[in-house]
């Protein structure tokens, strides 16, 4: 059977109608397999996570990352699910109404082309992007051999520093084929990776602010990841991390050390990951899950809490560090004369249980 064809206009396109949901471009009785796009609103597939932390905020607020077939054999498929949400997005201004997609095809040996990219209901929000999130793009073709009954699922993600694009079975997860990378974006990232330092310790972070509150309960990049000072202003210090921008707040400690000392103390010249990896598995288990333990050593909390506010704590030769919860509640690591954790003081068993590995 022919697939039916219409040329690619990428964020333009208007068409009437829709066709039913799966298509179906394979004689009946021919064994098949099913390809399922997919689309999100924060530049990455469902269920694909973004480095170097769940959670990872996406950079982008408004249109949609598509992530399609949008050829099979060198033949364009004309009624994609970019194209199903655009038309359905008609008269909607900039609001889009998403729209998923299968296509059935004979299963076996096929080449199917990979598009990753934002789309826009509206074409003026177009204009106003242009070089922006339309600039955000992956594509490429794959060999691949489809199972029988199998289901696949293009997915991929859109992020500054990471624009591809893959292939994969939804039953496994098995990846089919190889990723579609951005290679002139993916240089760029390797670029600054070799620039850059390692964070010495886990990150706490809420959207893209990393504060010296250190609030337990809130997400954070784990030790070790790449980081590079980008400039400066007023008391934050825009950061590129595993390539993608955040920022460093210095909210607290501002009488006490300088941001640039603040920042220092959060980057090492060598990756903790080989510290870590050499600790006993308590202790390695404990800084990856962001706890502490009781016997562990200062280097090992600083890793797993990061450090205390200087507001509160005024040298780490304390035998009290001060933190606190996201909630707000205060606890204390309390030190013994050999350097090693001898209690958690808290007044709530909840706040324990977040913090005690």
């Amino acid at each position: 059977m022919k697939l039916r064809v219409l040329r690619f206009l990428p964020f333009l396109l208007v068409m009437a109608g829709c066709s039913a949901i799966p298509q179906e471009f394979v004689k009946p009785g021919t064994p098949s397999a099913l390809l399922r796009d997919s689309f999100s609103n924060s530049g990455l597939a469902p269920g694909v996570k973004s480095s170097p932390g769940n959670d990872f905020p996406s950079p982008l607020r408004s249109g949609k990352a598509f992530f399609l077939v949008a050829k099979i054999d060198g033949v364009e498929i004309e009624d994609n699910s970019a194209r199903r949400s655009l038309t359905a997005s008609e008269g909607q201004g900039l609001w889009m109404t998403p729209r998923s997609n299968e296509i059935r095809v004979a299963a076996g040996r096929h080449r199917l082309h990979l598009l990753a990219t934002y789309f826009f209901a509206a074409p003026i929000e177009v204009l106003l992007r242009m070089g922006k999130e339309t600039a955000y793009r992956a594509e490429g073709e794959i060999v691949v051999d489809l199972g029988v009954g199998r289901t696949y699922q293009v997915r991929g993600r859109l992020e500054p520093y990471y624009q591809e694009v893959w292939l994969e079975d939804v039953d496994s997860g098995e990846i089919i084929g190889q990723k579609i990378i951005n290679r002139e974006v993916e240089r760029s990232r390797q670029e600054i990776l070799a620039a850059s330092s390692y964070t010495g310790c886990n990150l706490r972070y809420k959207d893209q602010w990393i504060s010296d509150s250190n609030f337990v309960g809130l997400p954070f990049i784990p030790a070790g990841a790449r980081i590079l000072p980008t400039e400066e202003g007023g008391n934050r210090i825009h950061v590129l991390i595993d390539g993608r921008p955040m920022t460093v707040g210095h909210d607290y400690g501002r009488q006490q050390e300088s941001k640039q000392a603040y920042l220092a103390k959060l980057m090492r010249g060598i990756d903790p990951g080989i510290y870590i990896e050499r600790q006993p598995a308590a202790v390695r288990d404990a800084i990856r899950a962001g706890k502490v333990s009781l016997g562990m050593n200062r280097e090992q909390v600083l890793i797993a809490l990061g450090y205390p506010r200087t507001d509160q704590t005024a040298t780490l030769q304390e035998t009290r560090w001060k933190y606190e919860t996201v909630d707000g509640e205060v606890f204390e690591i309390e030190w013994n004369s050999q350097g090693l954790v001898d209690d958690v003081l808290a007044d709530e068993e909840a706040v324990l249980e977040q913090v005690v590995f």
